[in-house]
């Protein structure tokens, strides 16, 4: 089955603190924060969640914050509040950040996006395409 999903894409910057680590660590780090924010979104809000994040630039530097993109979406019902889930795991994968002493600043909406995804049996979502973009 296929259906129209509305994705979220938040912007924010990330601070690593603490002890110096590469650049390959901190990116462990953050897509290890990411898994976590992930499983306790889908297990609180009982919502079938996918998200990436990636960073908008280069890495500059220990110390120096680095702008991330976090672009996430659900199925089902909550499909069309992709806002509100993309927020909603943001406030997950914050706390998870911070766990790994990575700050993260405040996230603003960097655009909205409408994809069409394939739902098979096990509600596992597959992007199909990305039909629109609208940036806010």
């Amino acid at each position: 089955m296929v259906k129209k999903v509305q994705s979220i894409v938040l912007r924010f910057s990330l601070k690593p603190v603490g002890p110096p680590r590469s650049e390959r660590q901190l990116r462990t780090d953050i897509a290890e924060a990411l898994n976590e924010a992930v499983q306790e979104f889908e297990t609180r809000q009982s919502v079938k969640v996918e998200a990436q994040a990636e960073p908008e630039g280069g890495f500059l530097g220990l110390g120096i914050e680095w702008i991330w993109l976090l672009k996430a979406f659900a199925g089902g019902v909550a499909a069309a509040g992709g806002k509100k889930v993309g927020e909603g795991l943001f406030t997950y994968f914050a706390e998870a950040l911070r766990k790994r002493n990575i700050i993260p600043g405040k996230a603003s909406t960097a655009r909205t996006v409408t994809d069409e995804v394939v739902v098979n049996k096990g509600k596992k979502l597959i992007r199909k395409k990305t039909t629109n973009t609208k940036k806010r």
